[in-house]
């Protein structure tokens, strides 16, 4: 008797998930077709591009702002790079990830806002045939415990009262 009301338990907590899981995929997908639909055509095809030109657009059309408005400073360190072959809508979404996150994280750390600063560079290992972008903020950086996570297939943070904080890349 006490075996099948531990079942019971168990198919309805399974049910429970199923239905959140549902819920779940329904939304991403309206959030990825949503998003999708507000990303021109000409973006959504690999094309040779010079990230450099692709983080000052950014920066004209948005990130110079948001910085603004969350009272931080943000500056790029551009390097020599050579074009090379990508689909712009995604250097654009790691680009805006990583700032966001930053801001994010620079507002959560208690940092004063004299000192909140954001930092995109650029570089060209000529060597090893890699571009290499940074973010780096001002902010307390990344628990030592929780490197190992960050390039986790969607994996974020969670805050003291277990609340996702982040977007995850």
């Amino acid at each position: 008797d006490r075996i099948n009301k531990i079942m019971l338990i168990a198919d309805e907590q399974i049910d429970v998930y199923v239905k959140r899981l549902r819920r779940y995929s329904h939304i991403i997908y309206a959030i990825s077709s949503f998003s999708l639909s507000h990303i021109g055509q000409n973006k959504r095809r690999r094309q040779s591009v010079n990230i450099n030109n692709l983080i000052d657009t950014l920066n004209k059309e948005m990130l110079i702002d948001l910085a603004k408005a969350n009272e931080t400073q943000i500056e790029s360190i551009l390097g020599d790079l050579p074009n090379i072959s990508v689909y712009p809508y995604e250097i654009e979404s790691i680009v805006l990830n990583f700032v966001t996150n930053s801001l994010s994280a620079l507002k959560r750390g208690g940092i004063p806002l004299s000192e909140r600063k954001i930092e995109i560079e650029t570089s060209h290992d000529k060597k090893n045939g890699q571009i290499i972008l940074s973010v780096r903020d001002s902010g307390i950086g990344i628990p030592l415990e929780d490197t190992d996570r960050i390039f986790q297939l969607y994996s974020t943070k969670t805050d003291s009262e277990n609340r996702p904080i982040g977007t995850g890349l």
